[in-house]
C-alpha cells in the first residue's frame, strides 16, 4: 500500500549547492536516503527550490513510499547538515508547492544604512505587482503578490521578512539588493517605484545567497506534522558548533584585515 508522507526539512545552505538540482544539492541527498529506505526510487516534491547557500528551518517536502518513514530512521542515514524535525500522512492530491504563504528572513550586516528609505523602498513592492525585473527571464508569470515585507535592526544586523504565497527564481535576492541599495543613497525609492509594474528592462542584480533563510510555509490546510524534537535537538547543537568555527574565522579575517600580514610585507619575519 502506497502512502504519501510530507516532512519537514532543516538544512545549513552553505554546505548544499542549493535544494534542486544533481549531486550536492539538499534534493539529491534526501532523495537518495529515501530511495534506499523505501527498496525503490522515490520522487521527491518541494515547497521551495532554495538557491545555493540559501538555508531553511522549514522547508516541506512530499512523497509517495511504500510504508510510513519514522524521522528517526531517515536521519541517521542523512548528513548533520540536514534535518528532518516532522512528519505527517498527508492525502495523495497534497501537493507542497501549493502554499498560501512563504516567509523568508534575510540578514545583512548594517553598513550605516536609512532604515526609513529601506522601509519606503520596502513598500513599493508590496501588494500584486508585475516584477519581471526582479527576476530571472525564464518564462515564469510575473505577476506576484507581496503579503508583507518588515525592515528591522538589532545589534548591527539588518533583518528583513518576506511574507508571499511564492517568489520567482533570484526574487527575492534581487529585491534585497534594491531595498539596500535605496538605503544607501545609491539608488532612490522613485527610481525603484519605476522598475515595478513595468515592461521596461531595467534588470536588478541580485545580493549575495548568505544571510538568506526559509523560515517558515503554510497551507489553507496545514498538514498534522508530529515534530521530532531530538531532531531539533540535533541541529541546535549543529548551528552551535558551526557559529563557533565562523566566529574563530571571524576573528582571523579581523586580525588580517588590521594588517599583521603587512609586517611580511616590510620583510619582518620576526613572530
Amino acid at each position: 500500500m502506497v502512502v504519501r508522507m510530507a516532512y519537514l526539512v532543516m538544512y545549513d545552505g552553505s554546505a548544499f549547492n542549493g535544494f534542486s538540482g544533481g549531486r550536492g544539492s539538499v534534493e539529491h541527498v534526501i532523495t537518495r536516503v529515501l530511495s534506499r529506505l523505501n527498496g525503490s526510487p522515490v520522487r521527491l516534491d518541494k515547497a521551495s527550490r532554495t538557491d545555493p547557500g540559501v538555508s531553511a528551518l522549514m522547508n516541506v517536502v512530499a512523497v509517495n513510499l511504500n510504508d510510513e518513514l519514522k524521522t528517526g530512521l531517515i536521519n541517521s542515514k542523512l548528513p548533520r547538515q540536514v534535518r528532518v524535525w516532522g512528519a505527517a500522512r498527508v492525502p495523495p492530491s497534497f501537493n507542497p508547492r501549493r502554499a498560501m504563504q512563504r516567509t523568508y528572513l534575510y540578514f545583512s550586516p548594517s553598513m550605516g544604512e536609512d532604515l526609513e528609505l529601506m522601509r519606503r523602498a520596502a513598500a513599493a513592492f508590496v501588494g500584486r505587482h508585475d516584477l519581471r525585473n526582479y527576476m530571472i527571464r525564464d518564462g515564469s508569470p510575473t505577476i506576484v503578490e507581496m503579503h508583507e515585507i518588515n525592515v528591522e535592526e538589532f545589534n548591527g544586523i539588518i533583518s528583513v521578512e518576506f511574507k508571499g504565497r511564492g517568489f520567482r527564481n533570484k526574487m527575492l535576492r534581487k529585491i534585497m539588493h534594491a531595498i539596500l541599495m535605496a538605503g544607501r543613497g545609491v539608488l532612490g525609492v522613485d527610481f525603484l517605484r519605476r522598475t515595478i509594474d513595468t515592461e521596461e528592462n531595467i534588470p536588478m542584480p541580485p545580493h549575495q545567497p548568505h544571510g538568506l533563510v526559509l523560515k517558515a510555509v503554510k497551507y489553507e490546510n496545514q498538514p498534522g506534522f508530529s515534530i521530532d524534537k531530538a531532531a531539533l535537538s540535533y541541529f541546535t547543537r549543529y548551528l552551535r558548533s558551526r557559529l563557533a568555527e565562523i566566529n574563530a574565522m571571524s576573528a582571523s579575517y579581523e586580525l588580517l584585515l588590521r594588517g599583521a600580514m603587512y609586517e611580511y610585507w616590510d620583510g619582518d619575519l620576526r613572530p
